[in-house]
């Protein structure tokens, strides 16, 4: 572990190694949650994560009166708590093997938290398993059936899966609900996005556009490129759209050309007949 210029947590995990060694580790939790505190207050979300995760795989032998000796994890009723701090901590962060593992195994333990469950989606999606991922963000969607944010996710993950239809649907249904909340940010972010991969729905987005006051155009449309970026997604549908007219007209026109062939012809065989 880095040393830190702020020795607080530092001690106080040190102090709940010697506690766990002394006392054993399921009294020491107290001290290892107050040196998780700390560690988050000094910035230190990593060494805080991994101290979580080790107190949530953690087993020490227990004797019971009718069982006997068996492996129990030591964080008894606070497991839960821990938990949804260690979920809410990975959420934003890059997974590794070992959060995989520990958001899967808290996911299956505690299926009705929604910070566990989505922080498991999350991580899943961020590691490329996107149909485990997907069948998560629906689960979560069941425990909060009016966070839109996850209807946007869903629709890009359908996007990634390659199942356009899917995606605009979705991307629809959250583009609506943003709008009737007056996200206004969400409304402009998803309409973009609408904009790069379901050109077909460019009549929502543009709709979305227009419900904007001058002022919010500007708020949300002038930073980071967006208009430009907007611009481009015009002119890329412009030529599309030109090229399938182009291409339609090459079509009649041959169409035209084969009918009069055929005109000319009948009228040939006629005169022949005659």
């Amino acid at each position: 572990m880095a040393p830190s210029n702020n020795r607080v947590a530092d001690g106080l995990l040190a102090s709940a190694h010697d506690s766990a060694v002394h006392d054993g580790l399921r009294l020491a939790v107290p001290c290892y949650l107050e040196a998780v505190d700390a560690l988050i207050a000094e910035d230190r979300r990593d060494e805080a994560t991994n101290v979580l995760a080790e107190l949530l795989v953690a087993k020490e032998k227990r004797r019971g009166f009718f069982l006997g000796k068996r492996d129990q994890n030591p964080l008894g009723n606070q497991r839960p708590s821990v938990a949804t701090k260690y979920a809410q901590l990975t959420r934003g962060f890059a997974p590794t093997e070992t959060s995989l593992d520990v958001l899967n195994q808290i996911a299956i333990e505690f299926p009705d938290d929604f910070d566990v469950r989505v922080a498991n989606a999350e991580a899943l999606r961020q590691s490329g398993y996107l149909l485990d991922a997907l069948d998560e963000y629906k689960y979560c969607k069941t425990l909060r059936s009016g966070d839109v944010d996850l209807d946007a996710t869903l629709g890009e993950i359908y996007r990634q899966l390659g199942r356009d239809e899917d995606a605009v649907a979705q991307a629809r249904q959250a583009l609506s609900e943003y709008a009737k909340a007056g996200n206004d940010d969400a409304v402009s972010n998803l309409a973009v996005r609408m904009l790069e991969y379901a050109p077909n729905a460019f009549e929502e987005s543009f709709d979305a556009f227009a419900s904007f006051s001058a002022q919010t155009l500007e708020k949300h449309l002038a930073g980071d490129g967006k208009i430009s970026k907007l611009e481009q997604d015009i002119d890329q549908l412009r030529l599309k759209f030109e090229d399938l007219e182009a291409k339609l007209e090459d079509v009649l026109s041959r169409m035209s050309r084969s009918e009069a062939s055929a005109a000319e012809a009948m009228s040939a065989l006629k005169r022949v007949g005659q």
